[in-house]
């Protein structure tokens, strides 16, 4: 939504949302060499929110600011660490990387 309310003066109020489903290096991953699927991921959804104020002066110029906010939900991060299976295995414990979700995120 876009506001005029003086004659060199705008406001504009954003309001958006998106998803992002996990690819397949997230949907898989190596564990003791061996592929392992992750049923448990979910996708990201977030919410954002946004609102601008610009000024525009003669002859050619703006003046603007912005706040924003975004929620994520089930956002997608990798972790990395030994796994038991491979340290009970191997004198060297091998590294697994597995795709999780964390609860929420915020930013702005």
């Amino acid at each position: 939504m876009i506001l005029h309310p003086l004659d060199e003066t705008y406001l504009k109020l954003l309001y958006g949302t998106a998803f992002r489903a996990p690819n397949s290096y997230e949907s898989y991953y190596m564990d003791f060499g061996y592929t392992k699927a992750n049923p448990d991921l979910k996708p990201e959804f977030g919410n954002n929110y946004s609102v601008r104020t610009e000024y525009y002066f003669e002859p050619v110029g703006v003046i603007a600011a912005g706040v924003f906010k975004t929620d994520i939900r089930d956002y997608q991060f990798t972790a990395s660490g030994v796994s038991a299976r491979t340290r009970a295995a191997t004198a060297s414990g091998s590294t697994t990387a597995v795709p999780s979700n964390a609860i929420s995120a915020r930013a702005g």
